[in-house]
């Protein structure tokens, strides 16, 4: 991962450890941000908490993946839906994603010539955490390249 790439979804991670979701929705693209108010925002990132999870307290598993280019990702048979819609609450099958990202559909200003990198993050519990769990919560995301400046152009939390 890009030093560049890895310093947009940590400050994005850091912001939702701090409970900063303001500063959070900051490191979104311009159409994330439109498409999501803070407390939306709010709401998504703690309905993708895994049940039973305490609250994330340290990043795991940052990276990108190289083999996944824009038009295989585009390709996706199975997306559904909308960030917004689940963020507010809508009920999708948990089994779109299980094989492979994205669950939710790109946004049409995702494009192959501002897509830099599609990969993951762990949200996990704190080390002093009581808890059997290794991950409060899953995410994939998308970079992207806006007026020179990296940003997450699409997240997808783990629905299952």
């Amino acid at each position: 991962m890009e030093p560049n790439e890895k310093e947009c979804v940590t400050r994005f991670c850091r912001a939702v450890l701090d409970e900063r979701f303001d500063a959070a929705r900051e490191e979104l693209a311009p159409w994330l941000q439109e498409a999501l108010t803070v407390d939306e925002l709010e709401a998504l990132l703690r309905r993708a908490r895994i049940d039973g999870a305490p609250p994330p307290g340290r990043i795991s598993e940052l990276g990108t993946n190289s083999t996944l280019s824009f038009e295989s990702l585009r390709e996706v048979d199975g997306a559904q839906g909308s960030i917004t819609e689940y963020a507010r609450g809508a009920e999708l099958d948990p089994e779109v994603g299980m094989y492979g990202p994205p669950a939710f559909a790109f946004a049409p200003e995702l494009t192959a010539d501002n897509f830099r990198a599609w990969g993951g993050f762990d949200l996990a519990p704190a080390p002093d955490a009581e808890t059997d769990l290794d991950s409060c919560a899953r995410f994939s995301f998308a970079l992207a390249e806006v007026d020179g400046r990296l940003c997450i152009g699409h997240l997808d939390p783990e629905l299952t």
